[in-house]
């Protein structure tokens, strides 16, 4: 008698488990549908409405011609044109500009695919462009947690690993300084060799060698 009265109580523990699940799945439903249906009284023919047909709600205005800013690729070194969509100060996307010739060239019947100079950014900001993965892995460089985000000067020999952290103006200062060491200002214009004359005048003696700028 005992086992059987066990047995009833088991049985109606399990019935009353199935029913709270039911009931917590079908109230959870609800409430994620809840949305959708409120934004579907509009009235009939707007987006909301649609979205009681489709299953999808419109999309956030998120896109406009204020959050575009075009600039200049730096992961590797062919310098691609790049797109970016800046939201509330923070990088979101990377595509290509739609102007840059590396972008958008020609087609396959060689007709210039790019955009003409002329088209106005305002109303042509929804247009993309080609860029690599590398390019747009770009958006995790910026945010990099171990990024360098300012002038490193080296503190130890060559090789020993050791910097110290300076500002910027002290950066240009100093290289400014070490140039004008190198090739003084009045002697800029003067020639290279006076034998030689398509070297140049001494100011060509600059280069420029940013050393391993794209990894």
């Amino acid at each position: 008698m005992t086992t059987h009265t066990q047995a009833q109580s088991l049985d109606h523990v399990a019935e009353d488990r199935r029913t709270f699940l039911k009931l917590s799945m079908a109230l959870a439903g609800a409430v994620a549908a809840e949305p959708v249906f409120r934004a579907g009284q509009s009235g009939p023919g707007t987006a909301e409405a649609a979205s009681l047909v489709t299953g999808e709600n419109a999309p956030d205005a998120v896109e406009t011609a204020a959050d575009i800013i075009y600039s200049v690729c730096q992961m590797c070194h062919s310098r691609c044109g790049i797109r970016a969509k800046v939201k509330e100060g923070i990088l979101l996307k990377i595509d290509g500009n739609p102007w840059h010739p590396n972008q958008r060239d020609v087609d396959e019947n060689n007709v210039a695919d790019r955009l003409a100079y002329s088209a106005d950014p305002a109303t042509h900001f929804d247009e993309l462009g080609r860029v690599c993965l590398k390019g747009q892995a770009g958006v995790q460089t910026v945010y990099d947690p171990y990024r360098i985000q300012s002038p490193l000067k080296r503190a130890g020999p060559r090789g020993s690993g050791k910097w110290t952290k300076i500002t910027w103006d002290q950066a240009f200062t100093e290289i400014a300084a070490r140039i004008n060491t190198l090739i003084p200002p009045a002697d800029r214009n003067l020639p290279i060799n006076s034998a030689i004359p398509q070297l140049g005048p001494k100011r060509n003696q600059l280069v420029f060698s940013p050393g391993r700028s794209v990894e």
